[in-house]
């Protein structure tokens, strides 16, 4: 840029003093493309650099035991002089990393010289540098010259050499969302995924299942999205999805998917019928149940009810659930009453409920019998902080086995609950395996289902209250959702406040509506093609409640008339629902005074309804403006015409009608 205006301003006057410049801007060009040419030579080959691995016998061991290092990779070419250090931080908490200060560090530097082709060795991490209890933070790094470098971190857990029993119970969220649209039309391939007979298919429920099958003795509880069951059913059923085109395709019940659907649905049956597993609904499209109680709905209970009675059905199980698991794990005191309600028992909660409690807990990890205002009531069994952030993807073994080491090196005695971050991710078989074989590996951790953690670890009976509060949505995608929401949760209102009749579809628009309150739409991270799937239910309910009000028309174009000024207006309005709506029938218009009666209340009953109104008429003639209305939504208008004559201009026509009258009886007498 520099060089090009200097040759358009250089004349031959200033030609020898623009050199200078030129050759200024040439050196910084070329200074630039060396830095440039540099910084490709450097980073070029760090993208190509190999893999590490570092693995060890046993992800927990005991404090003070040696571990021993198996460090592999296929390195692809020489590293000469190459050399290893190894950096081990503890004991530390996995949540909040090793970079509090007070986390000791250990440093191991060796030579491993000129590595060609792989990279086999083991390193022993000497029993001192791990000899408390905890989790630790191993971290591997092997060099060669000035650009060649691999690196590899990996957790460990470290517990004391004789452990105190302890009790684990750990809850496994099977949660996926909805996938059909309000046709009932499968958008994508997620649910049948989900059927996929293979454990090591990604987001196959067979992941849990074998889990299930090789650890017997494995003791866990399962949370069910009962929506998800509805939509297993509907797959074995024979199910209409849309191709990669975008084009409808119908599958036969008898095709491989649907089959697939109904064997998952067969086996989720055995395994619920297991005695070392427990099956738990959540509320039937998983809400956000503090949402709902905040906007002052009741549909966190029905919910809850529609889940327990889904669960139940679909698995075949012979008692109603009595624990149940809250969307996010929250639960706060609006949303208490929607499991209290439901005869729901106990629920497992995020440990930020238990900060709200009126009392503090003598054990922070012990279950907590809470209630609200209205004294319903509730247990509480708190899932663990580390744990939690510790099921997560990547899903690492490593990770879990410290966090699981740093909660047993606390004081606390109630029992470890585990629940993974996300309602909606499943975790992969390979991660349960590994976590299977951890736990067997422990004889003194004692797996239990929830409600055999709290037969073992009763809460006290006298209820804590608690003062936890929210319901809020964050983000924009979040709030405009919620007040598309409010909308349609209006809309059904006013249609279920206008009728008691069973014929009236409030069943089919409430389903629809239970799964537009879904958390899933507007959940953090959410692709917003999801939440575009979640307004077309906002829509289809919309458009239901629509309809059944099109059905509803005041007859137009009426005229009336009126001698004086008082008299009544019929106005019909025509009832074609089939079945009886309560609304409120309005009339306003200049001219013309309709009293009290402006604004009244009626039942239309199925066929025509005359609705009769005292009105006074100050003009000739003046328009009315009629509505009928369904709480706060308009079902129809239309408008009238009334015609007031004065008695005055009717006195003159009534005599001489009646003197006509009389004259011709007197003049067929006289002719007779």
């Amino acid at each position: 840029m520099v060089h090009s205006r200097a040759m358009r301003v250089c004349t031959p006057t200033t030609r020898v003093a623009a050199r200078p410049l030129l050759t200024l801007t040439l050196v910084l060009l070329a200074l630039s493309a060396s830095i440039l040419l540099s910084c490709v030579v450097r980073v070029a080959p760090a993208r190509a650099l190999p893999d590490l691995s570092a693995t060890v016998p046993a992800w927990m061991s005991a404090a003070g035991a040696p571990v021993e290092l198996q460090l592999g990779s296929t390195l692809g070419g020489p590293w000469p002089q190459a050399r290893l250090r190894v950096e081990a931080f503890g004991p530390a908490l996995p949540s909040a990393g090793v970079g509090d200060r007070s986390v000791a560090g250990r440093v191991l530097d060796s030579e491993l010289g000129d590595l060609a082709g792989r990279l086999d060795t083991t390193v022993a991490i000497p029993g001192e540098w791990m000899a408390q209890p905890g989790a630790y933070l191993v971290r591997v790094t092997v060099t060669a010259g000035t650009d060649k470098i691999m690196r590899q971190e990996l957790w460990l857990g470290k517990v004391a050499n004789l452990p105190q029993p302890v009790d684990l119970a750990m809850v496994w969220p099977i949660a996926r969302g909805v996938h059909r649209d309000p046709q009932d039309v499968f958008v994508d391939q997620v649910a049948q995924g989900l059927v996929v007979p293979r454990a090591d298919s990604p987001e196959s429920l067979y992941a849990l299942f074998s889990a299930v099958d090789g650890f017997p003795d494995w003791h866990m509880t399962l949370a069910v999205e009962p929506v998800l069951l509805a939509q297993l059913r509907d797959l074995a059923d024979g199910f209409t999805e849309l191709d990669a085109s975008g084009v409808q395709v119908t599958v036969d019940r008898s095709a491989e998917p649907a089959v697939r659907a109904g064997e998952a649905l067969d086996t989720l049956r055995r395994v619920a019928a297991l005695d070392s597993v427990q099956v738990i609904p959540g509320p039937y499209a998983m809400p956000a149940l503090p949402v709902l109680a905040r906007e002052g709905w009741g549909d966190g209970f029905d919910q809850m009810q529609l889940g327990k009675a889904e669960l139940q059905s679909t698995l075949q199980l012979v008692e109603s659930p009595q624990g149940a698991y809250p969307p996010g794990l929250e639960v706060t005191t609006d949303s208490l009453e929607s499991f209290s309600r439901a005869s729901i028992g106990y629920v497992v909660a995020d440990p930020d409920v238990a900060r709200d409690l009126a009392e503090t807990a003598p054990d922070r990890r012990a279950p907590v019998r809470v209630r609200d205002g209205a004294n319903n009531r509730l247990t509480l069994v708190f899932a663990d902080r580390e744990l939690r952030a510790a099921l997560a993807p990547p899903w690492d073994p490593g990770r879990f086995a410290a966090a699981l080491a740093a909660v047993l090196a606390t004081e606390q005695t109630g029992p470890i609950v585990g629940v993974p971050a996300d309602d909606y991710g499943l975790p992969p078989a390979s991660f349960l395996k590994e976590v299977g074989e951890i736990l067997a590996q422990s004889p003194w951790i004692h797996t239990a289902t929830l409600a055999e953690t709290l037969r073992t670890h009763p809460p006290d009976t006298r209820p804590i209250f608690l003062s936890r509060y929210g319901g809020f949505v964050e983000g924009y995608v979040g709030q405009t959702f919620l007040e598309r929401l409010r909308a349609a949760h209006a809309r059904v209102d006013d249609l279920a406040n206008a009728t008691e009749s069973e014929r009236a579809p409030l069943d089919a628009l409430r389903l629809l509506l239970y799964q537009a309150e879904s958390r899933y739409w507007f959940a953090k991270g959410a692709n917003p093609v999801v939440a575009n799937l979640g307004l077309a239910y906002l829509e289809a309910v919309e458009e239901g409640v629509a309809l059944e009000f099109d059905k509803v028309d005041v007859a137009p174009d009426k005229s009336v008339i009126i001698v004086g000024r008082q008299g009544d207006v019929p106005v019909a309005v025509i009832n074609q629902l089939g079945y009886p709506l309560d609304v409120v029938l309005t009339l306003a218009g200049n001219g013309v005074d309709f009293g009290a009666a402006a604004r009244q209340k009626t039942t239309l009953e199925p066929g025509e309804n005359i609705v009769t109104v005292p009105a006074v008429v100050y003009g000739g003639r003046v328009t009315v403006q009629v509505q009928v209305i369904a709480g706060g939504t308009l079902v129809d208008a239309a408008s009238l015409s009334i015609r007031s004559i004065s008695v005055g201009s009717v006195v003159p026509w009534v005599v001489g009608a009646l003197l006509l009258g009389v004259g011709s009886v007197l003049l067929v007498r006289r002719l007779r």
